[in-house]
């Protein structure tokens, strides 16, 4: 610090100058602590206090995240392949005794399970199944306004092919009765805590205050997943992309508004 002298004064006039210049830096130094504080108390105050329902941390990673999958209006879980060599692995590894396993009759379906963990399955948790597995059948693909479905028990899921024939990957025989449906190619899509989920509409719309109802079309699924995504409020589009099915998509319906005529 450099203190200059006044010569013309004596020492102590010129120490009583820097006294006083000291004792009003020291008055504006505790004034700007002050504003600081109340500043502080003023921020804390419009900073709502944390909701201790809601986690501030992302879920956990589960063995289902490797696949498509989505709950039930009972809450069961159900999950389906994505490709082949998901199929394989779906129905290897992750099929119980108690689950119910789904399949199309045209080729180029996942197979979806519903995960039952033992309770009783309903006339609605197979019918809201069937259209889980028709909406990621090729039928989509193909801009089909319905297709075939039908559920079996895993003791009917064999990998042993007939005489002369070979199973490919993600390739499966099926012996014994098949139970049908035949779901059409509408779903919704909805938000819950963060997650996609698909189902029926109704089961949908009981969840989800903000939702889209989509059948096959010639939107391209990238378009769509930018609309829907900011239509349900969720930042990433790619999560809404990896929930649609391969082929161009029609939006429908959007949180109850119809856009155009519904066909089915």
């Amino acid at each position: 610090m450099k203190i200059v002298l006044d010569v013309k004064e004596s020492l102590i006039h010129n120490a009583e100058h820097y006294f006083s210049l000291a004792k009003k830096q020291r008055k504006k130094a505790e004034h700007a602590r002050e504003a600081l504080t109340m500043l502080r108390e003023k921020l804390e105050k419009k900073t709502p206090a944390p909701n201790k329902n809601q986690t501030t941390t992302l879920r956990k990673k589960q063995w289902f995240d490797a696949f498509r999958s989505t709950k039930l209006s009972s809450g069961k879980l159900v999950v389906g392949g994505k490709d082949a060599e998901s199929n394989e692995v779906l129905i290897k590894k992750h099929v119980l005794k108690e689950d119910i396993v789904f399949h199309t009759e045209a080729p180029g379906s996942p197979f979806v399970v519903i995960k039952t963990g033992g309770s009783t399955v309903t006339e609605q948790d197979l019918e809201e199944a069937a259209l889980f597995c028709a909406v990621y059948s090729r039928a989509w693909k193909q801009g089909l306004s319905q297709a075939e479905v039908y559920w079996v028990t895993p003791e009917q899921v064999s990998k042993e092919a007939k005489a002369g024939e070979y199973l490919q990957k993600g390739s499966f025989m099926i012996y014994g009765k098949r139970n049908f449906f035949s779901p059409g190619l509408r779903f919704a899509l909805g938000v819950i805590a963060h997650e996609v989920i698909v189902g029926t509409e109704e089961h949908i719309s009981s969840h989800c205050s903000q939702y889209v109802v989509l059948q096959p079309g010639e939107t391209k699924t990238s378009d769509a997943a930018k609309e829907i995504a900011k239509h349900v409020q969720i930042t990433d589009s790619n999560e809404v992309l990896r929930a649609l099915p391969a082929g161009g998509v029609s939006i429908t319906k959007k949180k109850g508004n119809i856009l155009k005529r519904d066909v089915f």
